[in-house]
């Protein structure tokens, strides 16, 4: 899983998404929250999750075969 959002004001979604999931028994691989607009550090930041999620399901033989 990941937790992927943004807000305006100040924020707890982190903080209540992952009280939420517990029952769920996933792993959390990363977090981005931004304020407002996406910057280039938080577009890169995106970037590297997804890279860190391809790399968890290549791990775990969930990518099709080219």
């Amino acid at each position: 899983a990941a937790i992927i959002g943004s807000y305006g004001w100040a924020t707890k979604v982190v903080e209540q998404v992952s009280g939420l999931i517990p029952h769920l028994k996933v792993e959390v691989l990363g977090t981005v929250i931004c304020k407002g607009l996406p910057r280039p550090a938080d577009l890169a930041a995106l970037d590297a999750l997804a890279d860190t999620i391809r790399d968890r399901h290549a791990a775990l033989g969930l990518l099709a075969k080219a």
